[in-house]
């Protein structure tokens, strides 16, 4: 079983597109469309640009296959970890997935690592990505309601610079210290489930390994 930084080395080393400088939304967004990719409509799209990448390239000792919980999906295992693939900002706290999902996955395996790929983040100044999205995805049930009813809009993420790959591991002992995060809706109207919160001040304690990401590019670390 690969320990957590030979893991992250790995992941690098298969999928060098993960250490671009700069991810930018429409560029993202048209490979996934163009490529099929189910989620390329999402406004969250660096997460689902990650899952994209990940999906498409097999990286030694990362089973891939999707570990379904309820409605929760997890991204594969490795050893006797399951994994799931995450982005997150620099400064903010990290969101996981659902919490009951979650609390089945950590009693019935060794550990749940998390991968997370964080960075930094510029958000459009008013509309505009959002609006070049709707020519490609037309506007949904929820999205036409929103207009009506004057709802706020939430900027969306046009770039996402990556600066480090973090192996966080949940376990037993320590899900006790994530929080509940409480949703909204879905597009449908329906309330979603919680999902649990890594805050970003004991971010430390759950990490195993990380791996700075411009470091890693000048000293050319290689693992076989």
């Amino acid at each position: 079983m690969l320990k957590p930084k030979e893991l992250l080395i790995k992941i690098i080393k298969y999928i060098p597109e993960i250490t671009k400088e700069e991810w930018d939304a429409k560029e993202c967004i048209l490979k996934m469309k163009g490529e099929g990719y189910r989620n390329w409509r999402q406004t969250e799209w660096v997460g689902f640009y990650l899952e994209f990448l990940t999906e498409r390239t097999n990286v030694p000792g990362v089973a891939q296959f999707k570990l379904f919980v309820g409605n929760t999906s997890f991204n594969g295992c490795a050893g006797q970890n399951i994994i799931d693939y995450k982005t997150s900002s620099d400064n903010e706290d990290i969101i996981l997935n659902d919490q009951e999902a979650i609390q089945r996955v950590v009693k019935k395996y060794k550990e749940l690592g998390y991968i997370i790929i964080q960075g930094k983040v510029e958000k459009e100044k008013g509309k505009e990505l959002d609006d070049w999205r709707k020519e490609f995805t037309g506007k949904s049930k929820y999205v036409l309601e929103g207009e009506k009813s004057g709802r706020f809009h939430r900027r969306l993420k046009t770039k996402f610079y990556p600066t480090r790959i973090v192996y966080v591991a949940i376990t037993k002992e320590n899900i006790g210290r994530l929080k509940q995060f409480n949703q909204g809706k879905n597009s449908d109207g329906k309330p979603r489930n919680p999902k649990y919160i890594l805050p970003k001040k004991i971010l430390k304690e759950f990490t195993k390994a990380e791996l700075d990401i411009f470091q890693f590019k000048k000293k050319k670390i290689t693992v076989s």
